[in-house]
């Protein structure tokens, strides 16, 4: 039998999605994240196949078996995440109830070339201040968003590729922006796995605000939506990372000062 999961909820500070195992077919948004289990020789066995264009860093919990475990799934491919011989009957009637899954977009092994210059996330002529950079202590002050920028772009302005890559996620769906909590979970955003296996977040868009689908192909300096001011924001603006494992790295950009300074001016030559 085969059953069908993945993630309804992606959190604005990490790219992250959580789901049930259940035996019956069922869709949660997309097809991309399929679960196989399979009793065999008085052994039961779970594969995963991760039909996302990007790999996936899986962790596996249950709280019923007092495990915990990650496994690395690359695009397209199905793997074997657990297998025990002569499980008890209550553990295959309840399967269901058993597993959970996260998973974090992206290949945690990745090397990210730190002497690559990105280009600015907005297209070629355009200016637009840095209302707030690295490490700052308002939003940009934990492990995903600690080398994470947001260029003040207003509302419906364009934004674009700073690198090349394939898309893999993309959220457009919703209409608001303020500072509540709930906030966080409901911002538009395009999540770009890049050519070196690392993750591109781009937040905040505007309402159908997206120009790419998830599985398109994208080369650095290409449109690929408007900015907004959706979810856990201020004021419209483009949030941009770049991500190994769920957590930033610090970048540089073509024709930039190593370090970019927060109320600056900065021109995309």
């Amino acid at each position: 039998m085969v059953y069908q999961t993945d993630g309804n909820n992606i959190l604005q500070t990490l790219i992250l999605a959580s789901c049930l195992l259940l035996l019956s077919v069922y869709n949660v948004n997309s097809q991309h994240l399929l679960a196989y289990p399979n009793l065999k020789n008085d052994s039961l066995f779970l594969e995963v196949e991760n039909r996302f264009p990007c790999t996936i860093n899986l962790n596996v919990t249950s709280t019923q078996l007092d495990t915990s475990f990650k496994k690395t799934i690359a695009k397209n491919k199905k793997r074997l995440v657990f297998q025990m011989a002569n499980p008890p009957g209550n553990l295959i009637r309840e399967i269901k109830d058993v597993f959970q899954f996260d998973y974090i977009f992206g290949d945690p092994n990745a090397v990210h070339d730190d002497d690559y210059e990105y280009n600015l996330p907005y297209p070629k002529g355009k200016a637009y201040r840095l209302t707030q950079g690295n490490k700052s202590t308002f939003t940009h002050n934990t492990p995903q968003a600690k080398y994470a920028f947001d260029f003040a772009v207003p509302e419906g302005d364009f934004i674009s590729a700073a690198r090349g890559g394939v898309v893999t996620h993309v959220v457009e769906k919703y209409k608001e922006g303020g500072q509540e909590r709930s906030m966080m979970e409901q911002g538009n955003q395009i999540i770009i796995c890049q050519n070196d296996g690392t993750i591109a977040h781009y937040a905040h868009l505007q309402y159908q605000g997206a120009f790419v689908e998830v599985g398109e192909s994208v080369f650095v300096g290409e449109v690929i939506g408007r900015s907004g001011n959706t979810g856990y924001s201020t004021a419209p603006h483009l949030h941009f990372s770049v991500l190994i494992s769920g957590r930033s790295i610090p970048i540089r950009f073509r024709n930039q000062y190593t370090i970019l300074y927060e109320g600056e001016l900065y021109r995309h030559e």
